[in-house]
């Protein structure tokens, strides 16, 4: 007889390209995600790995045969889920991930708007890099996306996703408020080539920064690196160099305490645009939740509390 659950373990084995990491990621002993595996080897009498010492264990032929039809069918299951919530009143967990550097500006809000008017509908958020908000949802840990891409980028978005751009944000910029540029009503990014930028230690996220400057041929310094807004707000307050946001904080101190102003960049256009997607369907069929999630954005992103956090290119 089918066994989801042992099929499951398969699937995060080959993921995961290791009996004891794929363990850690689903909370199961490793012995446990071993005896399904063999109990599966045997049901289909051939070998799903190859068990090699210093890589872990990669697919056999079968192997990737089996996982492709495990993929269809838990894809399936979860459109049977979805297609069941919207028999009743729209309920349950919508999940959502959205980029890190954008999140504090967005989710509150949608969280509110949801609680509000969707008591039943539970929104929760996985902050993530913008590839991985893409893996999240491919493999239906997350049912819609909000991210960020350079608008040169098309290309690099997959055929599977379906995406509406929602914002082509202008750039900011944010000092220390006794830095000597936060007296200049505006700033160039001539201006910025001699000052130290504190920039995400995200590669995607700083490209993005970096990507204004190309035009002029230089570049700024880059001075240090962090992994959060907050501490980004915090670096700058302490004076160790400027950085550029899309965003408009509702805030003028840091973290620490520090003061802060955001001053607009002139005379340049948007490079980037901020997209929510979700992933398409084999029919043309979204589930409620989801269409409920895309017009409540829409709505967010025309609302004043967004016009306060971001400036759109006209």
């Amino acid at each position: 007889m089918l066994n989801l659950k042992h099929l499951s373990y398969f699937v995060a084995t080959a993921r995961h390209g290791s009996f004891s990491r794929a363990a850690e990621k689903i909370h199961i002993s490793k012995s446990a995600i071993f005896r399904a595996v063999e109990l599966l080897e045997g049901q289909c009498q051939t070998q799903l790995f190859f068990r090699e010492r210093a890589k872990g264990v990669v697919l056999t032929n079968d192997g990737e045969h089996l996982l492709h039809m495990c993929e269809v069918l838990f894809q399936d299951m979860r459109n049977l889920e979805a297609r069941m919530s919207d028999l009743g009143a729209i309920s349950g967990e919508l999940v959502l991930a959205c980029v890190e550097s954008l999140a504090a500006c967005i989710v509150p809000y949608l969280t509110v708007m949801v609680m509000k008017r969707y008591p039943s509908l539970k929104l929760r958020t996985i902050e993530a890099l913008p590839e991985q908000a893409l893996d999240l949802l491919r493999q239906g840990e997350a049912d819609v996306i909000i991210s960020i891409r350079p608008r040169t980028d098309s290309a690099i978005l997959p055929k599977w996703l379906e995406y509406e751009v929602l914002m082509r944000p202008l750039p900011c910029v944010t000092l220390s408020s006794s830095h000597p540029l936060a007296r200049r009503r505006t700033i160039t990014l001539e201006d910025l080539l001699d000052h130290p930028l504190v920039v995400m230690s995200q590669p995607y996220i700083t490209q993005i920064s970096l990507l204004y400057f190309q035009h002029l041929n230089r570049f700024p310094q880059i001075a240090c690196e962090t992994n959060t807004i907050e501490n980004l707000r915090a670096l700058i307050g302490k004076g160790l160099g400027v950085g550029m946001t899309h965003f408009r904080p509702m805030v003028d101190r840091s973290f620490a305490g520090d003061r802060l102003v955001t001053r607009p960049l002139s005379n340049v256009s948007s490079n980037t645009e901020i997209f929510v997607g979700y992933a398409s369907r084999s029919e043309d069929w979204i589930s409620s939740k989801t269409k409920t999630f895309l017009e409540l954005t829409r709505e967010y992103f025309s609302s004043p509390q967004c016009v306060h956090h971001f400036v759109a290119e006209q």
